[in-house]
């Protein structure tokens, strides 16, 4: 039943739903091994001089269960009324259970073979079905073109620049980094096309602007644009996706199209055990209680590497490939392992000192914003160094010959620069500022930096040029790269980034009242707040963007450029 209702909502009414197919075979399980547990306390209960004196109390307890399993939060309704609802249809429930007791073991016992037999089939369908449909796609690739470069395309979620050490950050956060830009062609003002996830991937991958390819907070990219792994898997290119971020970046998000492989959830006995909305429900608390802020799905930067460089290792090296990992460590709750978790502040930051879920009814305070990063900048350490360990294993086993690699983040990161604590709550430059590096094969251009304004959005086209500079990319956008490396001084696409409304958000965020929409100019950052309230940001000074003014002269300027720039974009982008 719980399935049966996210399969619904998802292809149903194509919302965004945050469990995969897995969950068929899986919830079963896990409610399954609940069940068991309830049944001595329950059976106990039926025997005693209470569940005598009301036989369908276990009844009742057991639909109450049920009930909370498969019913869905309702919105504005608060969770006790929820339950006090819950409670009244279970104790119906029961009462009628209990009257027809016999009946119902009956059915129990009819019906338990089957359905187990029914679970076991669902998991070899799911998992064996991917499988099969892995070797097909592989069997039916095109031939790809001679001498195709490899592509390995590594998105560090939630990494921002401000606080690597190879763009001037005073701590060594990124020391592998920091090695592989001697060989790279380094981005030194590469904006993300929006603050949040799926928003800044689904524009990465199509090349299309984040109003454009109608993704949202709970709307899953549709096929209405091409994606670059679509891209690259019609030239003849093994695709293959790892994905640690559990929520967005996920086949029911959208973004595994053209993936012939796609690894995002981890399997376990404990993702298992949790499956269920139930047992998650249940162990939240619990697991918050013994401070286990890691989701029992969570990839770790050393698991999703050991992951992608077995994967690498037992391919076919008759082919080009094109690796895509998200690394999600850098991601709240930040949490370094050691010996990280003592770095730069030679201490562990004490769990009563932070605000593990991020979560500020107001603007938070200096003190609070730099124990976060502290934290924030020990996770980002610990997984450059498993990147570091990834490009020596990679290297070890000839495996970067003829390669192109990408380094890069899908959005940054704020610690109260406007009093912001996280991401995807504004369009502010320290949540758009990322990373980005391109290893080109035969190390091109190595040394290289590049100091105009670029955006992602040019990312996949340029991916798509370098991969075959004979051949048209399929996708919008202007390599950033040119054959003698360095990019025209000019940006042929303007830095357009896009935030959509975020209702029942604190009333202080930027998107709380409608859809917001930013222009980076070479040293101005200019945002507009539901097509009414307007921001200019100093960036030329303040690459944070601390600083807004608009009466300067240069200011006006960069305003009419600005304003232009949105008035031609707003009549193609939805108003809320």
């Amino acid at each position: 039943a719980e399935a049966l209702l996210l399969l619904i909502a998802r292809y149903g009414f194509h919302r965004l739903v945050f469990r995969g197919l897995d969950i068929l075979w899986m919830a079963p399980i896990s409610l399954a091994v609940l069940g068991t547990l309830a049944a001595v306390p329950l059976a106990s209960l039926a025997r005693s001089r209470v569940g005598r004196r009301w036989p369908g109390l276990p009844f009742f307890v057991l639909a109450l269960l049920i009930l909370l399993n498969v019913s869905p939060d309702i919105p504005k309704v608060h969770a006790l009324a929820r339950l006090i609802l819950l409670a009244g249809i279970a104790a119906a429930a029961g009462r009628q259970a209990a009257k027809h007791a016999g009946v119902v073991l009956r059915f129990v016992q009819m019906t338990l073979v089957p359905l187990l037999a029914m679970v076991v089939l669902l998991a070899l369908g799911v998992r064996g079905g991917r499988r099969i449909q892995e070797r097909r796609a592989l069997a039916a690739l095109p031939r790809a073109a001679p001498a195709a470069p490899n592509v390995l395309f590594l998105m560090l979620d939630t990494v921002r620049a401000l606080d690597l050490s190879l763009y001037g950050y005073s701590r060594l956060t990124s020391p592998a980094l920091d090695r592989l830009a001697a060989r790279a062609v380094v981005f030194e003002r590469a904006y993300a096309p929006s603050s949040w996830t799926l928003n800044s991937h689904a524009a990465v991958f199509t090349g299309h602007r984040p109003f454009e390819t109608g993704v949202g907070w709970t709307t899953p990219l549709d096929r209405r644009f091409p994606t670059l792994a679509e891209a690259l898997r019609a030239r003849g290119y093994t695709t293959a996706g790892f994905s640690a971020n559990p929520y967005y970046v996920t086949r029911e998000a959208g973004l595994a199209r053209g993936f012939i492989h796609f690894d995002d959830r981890r399997i376990a006995p404990k993702t298992v055990l949790l499956a269920s909305s139930l047992a998650a429900t249940i162990s939240t608390p619990i697991r918050k209680a013994l401070h286990w802020y890691r989701t029992p799905e969570h990839k770790s930067a050393a698991r999703l590497r050991g992951e992608l460089s077995t994967w690498l290792t037992t391919q076919p090296t008759t082919r080009p490939f094109f690796v895509f990992a998200n690394f999600f460590d850098a991601h709240a709750p930040y949490l370094p392992p050691a010996p990280f978790d003592t770095a730069f502040t030679g201490r562990r930051v004490p769990w009563a000192a932070r605000k593990l879920d991020l979560t500020f009814p107001r603007a938070v305070t200096v003190q609070e914003a730099a124990v976060e990063r502290d934290a924030y900048d020990q996770v980002v350490a610990a997984q450059d160094y498993q990147i570091g360990v990834l490009f020596e294993e990679l290297e070890a086993r000839g495996l970067l010959q003829n390669t192109l690699i990408i380094v890069t983040a899908d959005h940054g990161e704020e610690f109260g620069e406007w009093g912001f604590l996280s991401h995807g709550n504004s369009l502010n430059p320290a949540a758009l500022w990322v990373p980005l590096l391109l290893v080109l094969p035969g190390d091109r251009g190595a040394g290289t930096r590049i100091r105009e304004p670029v955006s992602l959005l040019d990312l996949s086209a340029t991916i798509l040029t370098l991969a075959d500079p004979t051949r048209q990319s399929e996708l919008p956008g202007s390599s950033l790269v040119g054959e003698g490396v360095p990019r025209p001084a000019a940006q042929p696409t303007p830095l357009v980034a896009e935030l959509e409304y975020a209702p029942d958000t604190p009333t202080w965020f930027q998107h709380s009242e409608g859809p917001l929409r930013a222009v980076t100019l070479p040293d101005w950052h200019y945002i507009r707040e539901n097509d009414r309230r307007e921001i200019l940001l100093d960036i030329r000074s303040d690459p944070a963007g601390r600083r807004a003014t608009l009466t300067q002269q240069p200011a006006q300027t960069a305003l009419r450029i600005a304003r232009a720039v949105l008035d031609s974009l707003i009549p193609a982008a939805p108003i809320h």
